[in-house]
């Protein structure tokens, strides 16, 4: 035996920080799609976090505050796009057949139906005053424009995830299985993950009054969606049915794997989630509004085996309970 390996019990104890002991338990589901954080190589982990973790970010903090201006959107979304297509195109040629079936593309699929929705918007608006109006020195979308937005974004991302699903059969088929055979399962780490949110929701609640974090530009986009009754169904497509399987797929599945190391994939994920939702508006202050819920389910995600699915059924029931919320009120 190797002096490498971990069979001495005082070397055991040193790693047994890294590995969680407390899981959901093991099932056949399981042996579906085995996880491997290992699946790539150390340069492609570096790569993906230059390219699609740094260097986006970086991109993000000069628009905002050197340059100041959204007028450069476009030409940024174009530098995160080459960013992007480095990792992507190391991966593909180091393991393409790999890279698809575990499902670790995701990440770059979902930026790209991101990239795709918002030229296609862009596009759109300057068709018809319609979607769009002057307020002072501010060009604002209306009602209609709300609604535009969130009918295109679904149509991309239901292409998005038949693409993702339809090409990385194992993900999709642990995803079925589990939503199959392990109901009781799911329905009780459903139970328990939501009252843990609940709790942490509070601890952050707490912490944005604290500092005086207003609402999120996202957020007063999703309740200016619900002025007329097309963008209520559009903002339900998008919001409950769309966003939590895509967003868990490409920001929990495929960025664990990436990562290479779990708590890595952990920081990772979870900034990464919470980002997304304030970097376009650049109101980057609110981050800690959608923090809270990606730690969480970054945890959830961990527990359960790095099973998606029930981060993603968490987050759409989440999801939905606010709908609602915002519906009724």
């Amino acid at each position: 035996m190797s002096s490498e390996s971990f069979s001495h019990p005082q070397q055991l104890k040193s790693h047994k920080w890294y590995r969680p002991q407390y899981r959901i338990p093991k099932t056949f589901v399981d042996d579906l799609q085995v996880y491997n954080y290992k699946m790539f190589s150390k340069v492609s982990t570096c790569l993906f976090l230059i390219t699609v973790f740094s260097l986006p970010i970086i991109f993000d903090l000069l628009r905002i505050y050197v340059l100041n201006n959204n007028n450069y959107i476009f030409l940024f979304l174009i530098l995160n796009l080459v960013s992007y297509g480095f990792s992507f195109g190391w991966l593909m040629i180091e393991d393409a057949k790999k890279f698809i079936n575990s499902g670790a593309w995701a990440i770059y699929l979902f930026v790209a139906s991101q990239t795709v929705s918002t030229i296609l918007f862009a596009i759109f608006i300057k068709t018809s005053p319609l979607f769009y109006e002057q307020v002072g020195n501010k060009i604002e979308l209306t009602n209609a424009g709300y609604a535009l937005s969130s009918f295109i974004q679904s149509i991309t991302g239901l292409v998005t995830i038949f693409i993702i699903l339809f090409f990385s059969k194992q993900l999709a088929s642990r995803i079925g299985n589990t939503l199959l055979y392990n109901v009781l399962l799911v329905a009780i780490v459903i139970i328990i993950s939501l009252l843990i949110i609940f709790q942490v929701t509070t601890v952050f609640n707490f912490i944005n009054d604290a500092i005086g974090t207003k609402k999120s530009a996202n957020q007063t986009e999703i309740e200016k969606s619900l002025s007329t009754i097309s963008g209520k169904i559009g903002l339900f497509i998008m919001v409950v049915i769309i966003a939590p399987l895509l967003e868990e797929l490409a920001t929990r599945h495929s960025i664990f794997i990436l990562s290479r190391y779990r708590w890595l994939g952990f920081f990772i994920s979870s900034f990464y989630f919470a980002w997304m939702h304030v970097r376009l508006a650049g109101d980057i202050q609110n981050i800690f509004s959608y923090l809270d819920f990606s730690l969480s389910l970054s945890l959830i995600f961990i527990f359960s085996r790095e099973n998606v699915t029930y981060s993603f059924v968490i987050h759409l029931i989440n999801n939905l309970i606010s709908y609602t919320v915002l519906v009724a009120t």
